[in-house]
């Protein structure tokens, strides 16, 4: 059995799902190889103010170097304690990060060579302006009957833009004509 706690609530998603610490998984003999497997699609822990949430890449990559001294410690004969005991406490790596059990990944199918497919990406507020202002721009041209795809489309726009005095180049108007079919499809969908 191991170890786990309950992790705390957060605004979006608390049910008292138990917490696999990384720690208890290495104590039940899973291989350093198959947990960096799984860090690397995605490890949970809690940030500065005690939320519980997927952890960005920085704290994957201290997740990833406290596996790449436990490895280190088992290839060099496991001599002395392993590093999980010595960084044994509440901040430590190994006691921070890991899984609730509801989002724990099958650790046997990755260590068996399966690959899991990641989980899929988190739009960031800023992708999603981004997102939200290209169909601002396919409204409007759609208000003054201009399709955004045909030809010539791109110069159009960078001749109004210049109209109000802003400066667009005609490549810049064109990569971003071009991203409003698939901003389209994510919003419609």
């Amino acid at each position: 059995m191991t170890n786990t706690q309950n992790t705390p609530p957060d605004e979006d998603d608390y049910d008292g799902n138990p917490f696999v610490r990384l720690g208890d998984l290495l104590e039940l003999g899973y291989p350093v190889g198959t947990l960096a497997s799984a860090v690397e699609n995605g490890i949970y822990t809690w940030d500065r103010f005690g939320r519980f949430l997927l952890a960005d890449e920085t704290a994957r990559h201290v997740a990833l170097d406290a596996l790449a001294a436990e490895y280190a410690w088992q290839a060099g004969g496991r001599i002395g304690l392993p590093p999980r005991e010595v960084a044994r406490g509440l901040g430590s790596p190994y006691s921070v990060f890991g899984w609730r059990t509801d989002k724990l990944p099958d650790l046997d199918a990755i260590g068996r060579g399966i690959d899991q497919p990641p989980p899929p990406p988190r739009q960031s507020s800023e992708t999603k302006k981004y997102n939200s202002a290209l169909i601002v721009v396919a409204a409007l041209c759609e208000k003054a009957d201009i399709n955004h795809s045909e030809r010539g489309t791109a110069q159009r726009i960078v001749e109004a833009t210049e109209m109000i005095g802003a400066k667009l180049s005609l490549g810049t108007v064109s990569t971003i004509l071009k991203q409003i079919p698939l901003a389209l499809d994510r919003r419609i969908d």
